[in-house]
């Protein structure tokens, strides 16, 4: 699978209750144990999965991205790209979760990170930077963090669950942040070997926006690449049921279980399912406009900016904002309203909408 416009599980976390373990006469202790060897032999590192007992579960933790292919070679250990769905089956049906069906009809997921990963034309701080500004369909805060001079990550959620808990933020999340800067930044990963190797017209793409020196087409330069990461975060029931409703209309469950996920990989449409969610979701919160229809109106601040430059002589103002040492900040602002009459919308919308990489 390549590294961009294919839908990645970045987290899972699978429950399940100890009650049914005690139902099936299984030890929760020795299981966890039993579960951390078998995941061993399936990720590169111990950080990509956990086993843990707390408040009544069985928690199974998976970053599925950081996967370890069945052969012997020695593979780049990044989250950019996800394992087959026979892979993702078989580690499944190793945990125990085929054994017996009244264990994986009541494992609830309960975390779940959906992701994408699209190569674009200018660099992700751009595309960040505008859908900053663009005003969101339904009730979304928005806000910029880690911001710098040369990246920003951009967080879109829903309200606290619970004003009384310790969540930052809400249970429906949706993060835009650039790729490489974070491979090369926290990992000091440029060059990476993947686990897949590119298709000829992959190898096109990504060699005309910035990536080179592509061997074996596996081994990959990422320095220059544009890599801008849209990851869709859900937490809790009543929202992952959200993902239950789409896949299965008529379902009268009122969560997302194991076996749900279990049976779409068997008939090889869990990947599809959860495309066609993801750019769903996508759709209704952030492109909601056709990518040639006219723009949303910019928020009040920035529409009171932009008035002030039409009606003003901007080597002028320019000069004002100089003097009381604001210049950078009213360059910016500029900047910000000229790249939204740019195509950076119709650029998202068609890849991560339409699905156009070329």
């Amino acid at each position: 699978m390549s590294i961009v416009g294919n839908i990645l599980i970045d987290k899972l976390r699978i429950n399940i209750p100890i009650s049914i373990l005690e139902e099936l006469r299984i030890n929760a202790e020795q299981r966890k144990q039993e579960l951390k060897n078998i995941l061993i032999d399936y990720f590169y590192d111990k950080k990509a999965f956990s086993v843990t007992i707390a408040y009544g579960y069985l928690r199974i933790t998976l970053t599925p991205t950081r996967f370890k292919p069945n052969d012997k070679a020695i593979y780049t250990d990044t989250n950019l790209e996800m394992p087959s769905e026979k892979w993702l089956l078989n580690l499944f049906k190793k945990l125990g979760f085929d054994k017996n069906r009244r264990m994986y009809e009541s494992a609830n997921i309960t975390w779940i990170h959906l992701t994408k990963n699209i190569i674009t034309d200018n660099r992700p701080l751009d595309y960040i930077q505008f859908l900053a500004d663009y005003p969101l369909k339904k009730r979304f805060i928005s806000t910029l963090i880690s911001s710098n001079a040369i990246n920003s990550t951009l967080r879109l959620s829903t309200p606290k669950r619970d004003t009384h808990k310790n969540d930052i933020i809400g249970d429906r999340v949706f993060i835009f942040y650039d790729k490489t800067q974070e491979l090369l930044n926290k990992a000091n990963k440029g060059i990476i070997t993947l686990k897949y190797p590119l298709t000829d017209d992959e190898i096109m793409n990504i060699s005309s926006h910035g990536g080179y020196k592509i061997e074996n087409n596996s081994i990959l330069n990422i320095s220059n690449l544009n890599l801008l990461r849209c990851e869709l975060q859900y937490r809790y029931k009543d929202k992952i049921k959200l993902i239950e409703k789409f896949i299965n209309p008529k379902s009268e469950q009122d969560s997302l279980t194991i076996a749900t996920i279990i049976d779409l990989l068997r008939k090889k449409e869990l990947y599809a399912k959860l495309d066609e969610f993801y750019t769903k979701e996508l759709q209704d919160v952030v492109f909601y406009k056709l990518p040639y229809e006219p723009q949303a109106e910019l928020t009040s601040y920035k529409k009171a900016f932009a008035e002030l430059l039409n009606d003003s002589d901007l080597i002028t103002l320019e000069l004002l904002y100089d003097s009381f040492n604001l210049g950078q900040i009213f360059r910016n602002n500029k900047a910000k309203l000229q790249r939204t009459n740019t195509n950076l919308y119709r650029e998202m919308y068609n890849k991560f909408i339409q699905g156009q990489n070329a």
